[in-house]
């Protein structure tokens, strides 16, 4: 059984003897399957494998399943997605799978071809997409008054960019006195022609966690964030 949140198998081998196992999709590091004879081919089916730990052994095994290979894509396309998104999931067939690829290859396209973007703009070193561990990170560390960081909850990619202190001036002011406070807006990125597209300067503390993803980050460059929806 595929579930929202792991596999599970149930075998009796016997009157008095039953066989159970499940692994969380979260343990799973990666998968397999095996078709070791002309019958597996002839019939289509074998044993489809998952295992905790690239190290270790298989440590889930199912034999003698029919339509293996089909079980095997359903598996991975699960594994695809993230905790909220599987949980969503009440069915899964070919056409969702094969859709699932289709919309995933034609975003990754799109990202990068705004990383080719930015990468072409002089003042601009490296660039790198952030993750949602990263995202997390960000929206909890962040400071209060830096109101961009709602932003993060609201579009679909972020990436961020090194630069020297050559870099252009920004599109909006970036800093906002009102009475009594002042806080950091969101700001527009022009070069980047995608929807909602912001773009933002992180504090120390957030441009300290993103500076491992950069090799040739000098002392004195800055890092910016830029938002937009696919």
């Amino acid at each position: 059984m595929i579930y929202n949140d792991k596999l599970a198998i149930s075998v009796r081998n016997g009157f008095f003897s039953k066989f159970d196992m499940s692994l969380h999709f979260a343990n799973i590091k990666d998968t397999a399957y095996a078709k070791n004879n002309i019958l597996h081919f002839a019939f289509d089916y074998g044993t489809f494998f998952a295992r905790s730990a690239a190290w270790a052994q298989w440590d889930f095994e199912a034999p003698n399943l029919p339509n293996v290979e089909r079980i095997y894509k359903y598996v991975n396309f699960a594994l695809s997605l993230n905790e909220i998104e599987r949980q969503k999931l009440t069915v899964v067939n070919d056409q969702i799978v094969t859709n699932h690829y289709k919309n995933q290859k034609s975003s990754q396209e799109i990202i990068d071809r705004e990383i080719k973007v930015l990468l072409a703009i002089k003042w601009i070193k490296e660039v790198v997409e952030l993750s949602e561990v990263d995202r997390q990170f960000i929206f909890e560390h962040e400071e209060d008054r830096n109101h961009w960081v709602y932003e993060t909850l609201k579009r679909d990619v972020v990436l961020c960019f090194t630069h020297d202190d050559t870099f252009r001036d920004a599109d909006a002011p970036i800093v906002l006195n009102r009475w009594t406070k002042v806080i950091f807006p969101p700001v527009s990125f022009h070069e980047v022609e995608e929807k909602n597209v912001v773009s933002s300067s992180p504090s120390l503390e957030v441009h300290n966690y993103i500076c491992k993803y950069f090799k040739n980050l000098d002392k004195d460059d800055a890092t910016v964030l830029v938002w937009f929806d696919l």
